[in-house]
C-alpha cells in the first residue's frame, strides 16, 4: 500500500540509524525506494549492507542532482498507489507505516497528515522547541476527514499555518500522477505540498509525531538566509500561482491567492533578511516584479505595510533580530 522513498546523499553518519527504522517497523509490507545522489562517501555501502534485511526494497543510483531530481527519481520507481518520503538523515517512529495504513484504511483517505518530533547535535534547546512547534499540526484540524481545498482554506484563514514539509504527508499519487519537485531550488515542498494537497479529495490529519527530524549543523533546515532562499520561495510562489489558470471554482481560486501570498511573504521576508544590503534590496524588487502582487490584499495589515515600505520592514527585522541575540 505505502513506498517510501529515501533520497541519499553523504549521510554515512546517519544512514544506518535511518535505515533501522524502517526495518524495525511493526507493519513490515512496504516498499523502500533508495536513490542514491551521487554520494562521494560510504553512504549507499552503508545502506545496502542494513536494508538487506527489509522485506521489499530497490536501489536506484544517479549523478547528483540535488534532493528534487533525488524525489522524482522516486516517484518514477515506486510501485504502490500511496507514498511518502524520509530524508536519509532523518527516522521513523516504529509504528509510523502501522498507524498511517490504519489511518488511509479507516478514513479512506488521499492525503495524510501527521507531525515531527525534531532532535540535535550541538543546537540550542529553544531551536529544537521551536522546530517541534513549527512541524505540529494544528490542533484545530485534527481528526477532520475534509477536502484539500477546504483543509487549506481553513488552515490558512484561520492563520493557523499548515506544515510544507513534504515528508510529513502520505499521498495517493493518483491525485496528482504528474506531479513533480521544482528542480534545482530549496523549498521545493512548498510547491509540492500545496498542489498535492489542492489535489485530493479527503484529507485527515493526526495527532501523532511519527517523524523525527534531526537538526545538525549545516543542513538546508539550518543555515542562515542566502538568495537560494529567496529564489526558492519565489519560484515557488509562482508555480503555486500557475494553477489559477486551471481553475474556476471560486473556493479553490481564493485557495490559491492564500497559498501564494504565504510562500511570497516567505520570499520577501528572506529577502529582507539577507546579510547584504544591496542583496537584500536588489531581490526585494525581484519578488516585488514578480507579478503576484495581487496576492498582497491577503497579507495582514501590517504585513502589507512592510511591503510598502521595506526599509522600515528590514530595520525592523534588523532590531527585533539584535534584542534576540542580547536577550541570549
Amino acid at each position: 500500500m505505502i513506498s517510501v522513498i529515501v533520497p541519499i546523499y553523504n549521510v554515512e553518519d546517519y544512514i544506518e540509524e535511518c535505515i533501522a527504522s524502517l526495518v524495525s517497523q511493526t507493519d513490515p509490507d512496504f516498499e523502500v525506494i533508495f536513490v542514491n545522489d551521487g554520494s562521494t562517501d560510504l553512504s549507499l555501502d552503508r545502506a545496502k549492507i542494513s536494508a538487506a534485511a527489509l522485506k521489499q526494497y530497490k536501489f536506484i543510483d544517479q549523478t547528483n542532482g540535488g534532493l528534487s531530481v533525488a524525489r522524482n527519481t522516486g516517484l518514477a520507481h515506486v510501485s504502490n498507489d500511496y507514498v511518502m518520503f524520509l530524508d536519509s538523515d532523518d527516522f521513523l517512529r516504529t509504528d509510523s507505516i502501522e498507524v498511517l495504513k490504519s489511518a488511509i484504511q479507516k478514513h479512506n483517505s488521499d492525503l495524510v497528515l501527521f507531525s515531527a518530533a525534531s532532535f540535535g547535535e550541538g543546537v540550542d534547546a529553544r531551536e529544537i522547541q521551536r522546530l517541534d512547534d513549527m512541524y505540529c499540526r494544528h490542533s484545530s484540524l485534527f481528526a477532520k476527514n475534509i477536502s484539500g481545498v477546504e483543509f487549506l482554506s481553513q488552515a490558512l484563514s484561520q492563520h493557523v499555518g499548515y506544515i510544507k514539509s513534504a515528508c510529513l504527508y502520505v499521498f495517493n499519487r493518483t491525485s496528482a500522477p504528474e506531479l513533480r519537485f521544482i528542480p534545482g531550488i530549496i523549498h521545493e515542498d512548498n510547491h509540492f505540498t500545496a498542489l498535492i494537497t489542492l489535489a485530493s479529495r479527503r484529507v485527515v490529519s493526526l495527532n501523532e509525531q511519527l517523524y523525527c527530524r534531526r537538526v545538525r549543523p549545516g543542513s538546508i533546515m539550518s543555515t542562515t538566509i542566502s538568495d537560494k532562499n529567496v529564489n526558492g520561495y519565489l519560484e515557488s510562489s509562482k508555480a503555486i500561482f500557475r494553477e489559477l489558470q486551471n481553475s474556476n471554482d471560486r473556493t479553490r481560486r481564493k485557495t490559491i491567492e492564500l497559498l501564494t501570498a504565504d510562500c511570497l511573504w516567505q520570499a520577501f521576508t528572506s529577502a529582507l533578511k539577507l546579510p547584504s544590503h544591496n542583496e537584500s534590496i536588489r531581490w526585494v524588487s525581484s519578488v516585488k516584479d514578480s507579478g503576484l502582487s495581487e496576492t498582497v490584499m491577503h497579507w495582514r495589515l501590517k504585513q502589507r505595510l512592510f511591503w510598502y515600505l521595506p526599509q522600515l520592514a528590514r530595520l525592523t527585522l534588523e532590531l527585533r533580530n539584535n534584542r534576540n541575540r542580547v536577550s541570549r
